[in-house]
C-alpha cells in the first residue's frame, strides 16, 4: 500500500502512516483471505446489496446525498495515479452522481455504487447496461442473442485499502448484482497485469482479446455468461 499524495510506501502500526507526508490513514479492514459466506440483496428498492465474511458485512450501495460528505473524504485516498487508470465520474462529479435516480433493474442506464466495509468506504465501481446489438455481437463473438441486456462493471479500490483482497470480494458482489439487474451477460476490462485475469478466467469468464488503452497498458476484455 502507498500514499495517495506521494506514492510512497505506507507504514504498518495502529494506522497508515506515511513519514514523507506526515499523514496517518485508516488502517486496512482485516479481510484477508476470508471466504465469502454469501451474496445478496438488502434494499432491492435502492439498490443496496452485501457480501458476508465471518462477523464483516461489505456492503455496495448506490450512493445518496446522505453519503456526500463521506463519499468527498474517501476519495482524498485516490492518487492522481488512481483515477487516471480507473476513471470515473465520481472522481469530479459526486454530487451528480449522488442526485441520481434510483437505477431501476431491466433498463439502460448507468449505476454507480459506493463499497462500503466497517463503516469507511473502500472503493468505487460504476455499471453500465445496454441492448446487445447484431453488430457488436458479430465483431465480439459475444455468446448470448442480440437484443440480450449486457452489464459491464468497472470498480477501483482506493489506494491505502489495495492489496488487501477486496477487488476479489467486489468481483463476486457485482456479478451478483449484473445478474440481479436482468443482464444475461457480464463484460468487463482488466490489466493484462496482475492476479485479478487469472481469478477471473479461473471463475468460467472468457477472454475476448487484448486492447491497448490511453495510459498505456494493455487490457484484457472478458465475459460471463449468466445463467
Amino acid at each position: 500500500m502507498s500514499c495517495p499524495k506521494c506514492r510512497t510506501p505506507l507504514e504498518r502500526n495502529e494506522r497508515l502512516y506515511c513519514q514523507k507526508c506526515d499523514v496517518h490513514y485508516h488502517p486496512p479492514p482485516n479481510v484477508w483471505g476470508k471466504p465469502v459466506d454469501e451474496v445478496g440483496c438488502l434494499d432491492d428498492a435502492n439498490n443496496v446489496f452485501y457480501a458476508k465474511l465471518g462477523d464483516s458485512v461489505f456492503i455496495v450501495k448506490q450512493p445518496r446525498i446522505v453519503d456526500l460528505s463521506q463519499i468527498k473524504e474517501a476519495l482524498k485516498l485516490a492518487s492522481e495515479y488512481t483515477y487516471l487508470r480507473f476513471p470515473s465520474w465520481m472522481w469530479k462529479h459526486a454530487e451528480g452522481v449522488c442526485y441520481m435516480p434510483i437505477y431501476r433493474k431491466d433498463t439502460k442506464n448507468r449505476l454507480f455504487l459506493i463499497m462500503v466495509l466497517d463503516g469507511e468506504i473502500v472503493g468505487l465501481s460504476q455499471h453500465r447496461y445496454w441492448h446487445l446489438t447484431k453488430e457488436d455481437k458479430e465483431r465480439e463473438g459475444f455468446p448470448v442473442p442480440a437484443g440480450s441486456l449486457c452489464g459491464v462493471a468497472n470498480f477501483c479500490i482506493l489506494d491505502t485499502y489495495q492489496r488487501q483482497g477486496l477487488g476479489t470480494i467486489y468481483a463476486k458482489v457485482s456479478e451478483y448484482i449484473v445478474k440481479h439487474n436482468g443482464a444475461k451477460l457480464m463484460i468487463g476490462e482488466t490489466f493484462k497485469e496482475g492476479g485479478a485475469l487469472n481469478i477471473r478466467l479461473k471463475d468460467g469468464w472468457t477472454n475476448f482479446g487484448e486492447r491497448k488503452v490511453e495510459d498505456g497498458s494493455t487490457r484484457v476484455l472478458i465475459g460471463k455468461v449468466l445463467n
